[in-house]
């Protein structure tokens, strides 16, 4: 039961760039649950501390390090979370997910998969309503090229402040290009019906297996 719980628990094509960091969404499709902790995350085998992982329900808003067997955050049946991780931002392509958590009843358990930033991931802001000095806090964490040249492109179409643009075009300058590896795919980044990974033939767009389940 649990591997298959794990197996429909990611949401696949959510993972995206935002003002926030780095998110993606977990989606309760099975049963109800609670966690109890989140022991593991990492995107790219790069962990993330528990104190810069947020966990969005809709109405509740919690950090790793707050979901406790004392205070567990219980999911109903068909309940999306949206996972925050505050860390630098992604480049164009595919990249690994690895989530441990505590489940109560089942221990410690987790999955590792993969899902794609596509151009419509990126980070996608209007200059205009930040100052120079967010800009610059914002490109600090950006390192995709496309992500820059949107950003510049949008800054001299609209309040062209010359600080600003000075900023964006420093920030891109020092952008490495996009390897081969790091191409945006035009496809599912796992093979189809894969008991190791793949979107679910029987299921509905959304729904993505995790490469690896484990459990107890």
């Amino acid at each position: 039961m649990i591997e298959q719980y794990l197996e429909r628990l990611f949401t696949w094509e959510s993972l995206e760039n935002t003002e926030r960091g780095v998110e993606f969404e977990l989606k309760n499709r099975l049963i109800e649950a609670e966690f109890e902790g989140v022991t593991t995350a990492k995107i790219d085998g790069e962990a993330v501390a528990p104190g810069d992982v947020t966990l969005e329900l809709a109405d509740e808003r919690y950090t790793a390090a707050e979901v406790t067997p004392a205070e567990p955050l219980a999911l109903d049946l068909a309940e999306t979370v949206q996972v925050v991780l505050d860390r630098p931002r992604l480049r164009l392509g595919v990249h690994e997910i690895e989530l441990g958590l505590q489940v109560e009843g089942y221990g410690e358990v987790g999955f590792t998969t993969d899902d794609e930033i596509r151009p419509d991931d990126l980070v996608d802001v209007d200059p205009a309503d930040h100052t120079v000095d967010e800009l610059r806090g914002l490109v600090a964490d950006v390192t995709e090229p496309e992500s820059l040249k949107r950003l510049l492109e949008r800054e001299r179409e609209g309040k062209n402040r010359t600080t600003a643009v000075a900023a964006l075009e420093e920030a891109l300058e020092a952008a490495e290009p996009l390897t081969d590896a790091e191409m945006v795919r035009s496809g599912p980044t796992t093979r189809l019906g894969d008991a190791r990974g793949g979107r679910r033939p029987d299921g509905p767009p959304g729904e993505h297996r995790p490469i690896d389940a484990r459990g107890p």
